[in-house]
């Protein structure tokens, strides 16, 4: 995990932002109104949206402006005994990796719909995704 997702999983999971946002919904729609689908919530459905975007509003919450970079320079960085003073190429390499990362889509789509075979999209999973081998595996549903 890169270093700087420790910061948005320990805040955005710490953050009640998307339990607070799910209470009212179940206690109104599934609850009163007996509504069971809204007793079942998808991850990837419509209302993740505003329920993940507000448990991410932790983040900011927590650490506006430049105080995480100097959180994770001072504290995290030498707790996972990496050098601060290195911070800035880590952070170069973070957005670098996020701009690839709609290639990983891409090449399961098109293993999905034949296009290549498993071990052509695992090595360019490899390639554009900058991963292990063992990361390019697709997921057991796939296999």
């Amino acid at each position: 995990m890169p270093i700087d997702r420790a910061v948005d999983l320990g805040c955005h999971k710490g953050y009640p932002g998307h339990q607070v946002y799910n209470m009212p919904l179940e206690r109104t729609l599934s609850r009163r109104r007996e509504l069971s689908e809204f007793s079942i919530y998808p991850l990837y459905g419509p209302q993740s949206f505003p329920a993940e975007g507000s448990a991410n509003f932790g983040i900011e919450l927590a650490f506006p402006n430049d105080e995480r970079t100097t959180f994770e320079k001072a504290v995290l960085f030498p707790l996972a005994g990496l050098v601060p003073a290195g911070a800035a190429h880590n952070y170069a390499l973070g957005e670098a990796t996020k701009a690839l990362a709609g290639a990983r889509f891409t090449l399961a789509r098109d293993y999905l719909e034949d296009r290549v075979t498993r071990d052509q999209a695992m090595a360019l999973t490899q390639k554009y995704s900058l991963v292990s081998e063992e990361s390019a595996l697709p997921p057991a549903a796939l296999v």
